[in-house]
């Protein structure tokens, strides 16, 4: 006669739980560490251009602000404004189509363009709506 243990369902779910927790986390650290590691030697060698593209690629993530803090007492403030250089200009840009849309309240490709700059950014909801506007006035709009 055989004998089955019987599986304690209370040990087995957290167990279960742990595991995915764990697959989970290596994953994400497995994807993180291949989006930056061809920068950082240069980083290591204080390289600041390799620090700037570092810095714009993490700046979604939850520890951007103290790298940003570690590399601008490095660097000095300017390492700040080169980071952000880019979003600057962007938001320079969105004004002036923005601007321009008082101005010209149907203009395809104004609204195109802050579909574009506002999907850059980040901003989905948004562009998505200035893409319709911009697919009401002309269809062939893709």
């Amino acid at each position: 006669m055989v004998v089955r243990k019987k599986i304690h369902h209370q040990f087995f779910l957290p167990l279960v739980v742990s595991f995915i927790i764990l697959y989970i986390f290596l994953a994400e650290n497995i994807f993180y560490s291949q989006l930056i590691s061809p920068i950082y030697p240069k980083l290591v060698n204080s390289d600041e251009s390799a620090t700037v593209a570092y810095l714009k690629r993490i700046k979604s993530l939850s520890f951007f602000p103290n790298d940003l803090n570690a590399f601008e007492g490095m660097f000095g403030s300017g390492i700040v404004q080169q980071v952000f250089l880019s979003d600057s200009i962007r938001n320079i840009e969105i004004n002036k189509f923005e601007q321009y849309l008082r101005i010209s309240p149907h203009s395809r490709d104004a609204l195109y363009n802050l579909y574009l700059l506002y999907k850059e950014k980040g901003e989905t909801k948004l562009s998505e709506n200035y893409l319709q506007k911009a697919k009401a006035i002309d269809p062939t709009v893709k």
